[in-house]
C-alpha cells in the first residue's frame, strides 16, 4: 500500500517542502513527490528499485496536473523526475548529494544552505537498505530534514535506533528535532509511523 491522501498531507504539513529539493527513496510511482510539489517544493527526485513502467505512470500524472491546472503546477520553475531500476546498495557510499548528483546529472544541482529533505516509505526495505540510507543521511551536510514510515517493531522502528546509527556513522550528527506522526496505508489499511528527524 501508500500513504493515503490525509497522511501524505501531514507528512509535507511536517516537513514543509517549500523552496526545497524534496527526495523520495523507494518512491514507488512518484505520489510523494507529487504531493511535495503541491507543497511547493523546489524539485522533487524520487528513486525507485521497481522498472521504468512506474516512470511512465509518474509522468503522465504529472502531465494530467499541468493539464488541469493549466500549466499552474508543476510551475517552470519547478523539476520532477523518477529514476527506476535503482537501488542505492549499487551506489559507492556517500552523501545523499552524492547520490542525487549520480542519478540525475543536468537536473540535480546543489543549492546552498539546508537545502534538501528526504522521505522513504520504507517498511519494504532490507536492512542493508536502511543502513546505507541511514548511512547517507548521517554525512550529508545539504539535508535539512529527513522522514522515514514504517512499522514500530521492525528494524530501525523506534527513533532512538535510527538516531544511535547515525551517531555511530557520525559523532558530529545530532537531532534537535524529533516527532512521530500516525500514518496510514492505503490498500491493506496498515497504521504506521512516520518519524521526523530534524538534524
Amino acid at each position: 500500500g501508500t500513504l493515503t491522501n490525509n497522511s501524505l498531507s501531514n507528512i509535507m504539513k511536517t516537513v514543509r517542502p517549500k523552496g526545497k529539493c524534496i527526495v523520495d527513496v523507494g518512491a514507488a510511482d512518484g505520489k510523494v513527490l507529487l504531493a511535495g510539489l503541491a507543497f511547493q517544493a523546489r524539485s522533487a527526485l524520487g528513486i525507485e528499485l521497481a522498472g521504468d513502467s512506474l516512470v511512465t505512470k509518474f509522468n503522465a500524472m504529472v502531465n494530467r496536473i499541468k493539464d488541469k491546472t493549466m500549466g499552474a503546477f508543476p510551475t517552470q520553475n519547478q523539476a520532477a523526475c523518477l529514476k527506476c531500476n535503482t537501488d542505492i546498495l549499487k551506489f559507492e557510499n556517500g552523501s545523499m548529494t552524492d547520490l542525487l548528483t549520480q542519478c540525475f546529472p543536468g537536473i540535480f544541482r546543489i543549492q546552498p544552505g539546508r537545502s534538501i529533505v528526504v522521505c522513504a516509505v520504507w517498511h519494504g526495505f532490507t536492512i542493508n537498505a536502511k543502513e546505507s540510507l541511514l548511512k547517507r543521511l548521517a554525512n550529508s551536510h545539504f539535508v535539512q530534514s529527513f522522514t522515514v514510515v514504517g512499522p514500530q517493531l521492525k528494524d530501525y522502528g523506534k527513533s532512538t535506533e535510527v538516531l544511535d546509527f547515525l551517531k555511530q556513522q557520525n559523532p558530529k550528527c545530532t537531532a534537535h528535532h524529533v516527532s512521530s506522526i500516525p500514518v496510514t496505508l492505503s490498500g491493506g489499511g496498515e497504521h504506521y509511523q512516520a518519524m521526523y528527524f530534524e538534524y
